[in-house]
């Protein structure tokens, strides 16, 4: 049995490990891929990829090619230790009505740690098994384990 907690990642840590390769979501990333089983939905690569290829503010303060994009996507479903297809139906969690795949994604695997940025999701504290986290509070976690 897999003893490795499960991590999520939301589009916020994702989109932050992709433009800022030496910061603190990307080392995130790394350490999730490492020391945890890294959980990804399609619908969250499918929002990740929609936001960079799409933003304008994004592409306007960062130069990367729609190829780097393709590439970081297609990486992260090789990285992921588990993708989930069809997460459990949740509705009405989040105030944005955008985050419950977030959260779905986590309930589906009974993921410990939701890793965002997003003041929303952070303010949901918990759900079922699920902490939410900031990058930052993950790694003194993993780090003091």
């Amino acid at each position: 049995m897999d003893s490795k907690p499960k991590v999520v990642l939301d589009t916020t840590a994702l989109i932050s490990a992709f433009l800022t390769p030496n910061g603190v979501s990307a080392l995130v990333l790394e350490r999730a891929v490492s020391d945890c089983t890294l959980v990804l939905s399609d619908d969250i690569l499918a929002e990740l990829s929609r936001k960079l290829l799409t933003k304008k503010k994004i592409r306007k303060a960062y130069q990367y090619d729609d190829a780097d994009v393709r590439e970081y996507i297609a990486s992260l479903g090789v990285l992921a230790g588990t993708l989930v297809h069809d997460p459990v139906p949740i509705s009405g969690v989040v105030r944005d009505p955008q985050d419950d795949m977030i959260v779905a994604c986590a309930a589906t695997v009974a993921a410990e740690f939701l890793i965002t940025r997003d003041k929303d999701l952070l303010a949901l504290v918990a759900y079922g098994p699920t902490r939410m986290v900031t990058p930052r509070q993950f790694l003194s976690e993993i780090d003091a384990n």
